[in-house]
Parts: structure tokens; sequence; C-alpha cells
């Protein structure tokens, strides 16, 4: 799972994953990360620190 800003760099992240047989989804705020993380236990999470709603900072303070 990929969070970030950007959604042109998540896609280009999850092209290169794709090319390499790993499936992966990308998300650009807090809010929709901690949904997505619940729902699709993924096993790697790439995670911006600035965010819109929620930093990654309070991202991985719920998470863990």
């Amino acid at each position: 799972m990929g969070v970030g800003d950007s959604q042109e760099i998540l896609d280009g992240h999850a092209k290169f994953f794709l090319e390499e047989d790993y499936e992966m989804t990308g998300v650009t705020t807090g809010d929709e990360a901690l949904k997505s993380f619940y729902q699709a236990q993924p096993n790697l999470v790439f995670l911006e620190v600035m965010l819109p709603v929620l930093s990654g900072f309070e991202i991985c303070g719920r998470v863990r």
C-alpha cells in the first residue's frame, strides 16, 4: 500500500510493483490510509509524513 499526496507518484510506484508481480493500492489522504489499511491488511506500507487530514506520524501511532 502506498500513501502519498501525489497520485502521479503513486501511479508510478504501482506500475513498478505490477511489473514485478505485486499488487499495490494507493491513497492520497490520511483518513483513506487508515480505512484502506484496516480493510486490506497490507504486508508493506510506503507512508509519506506530510499528508492531508492525518499525518504519517498519526497514522503510524494509530496502526501500531
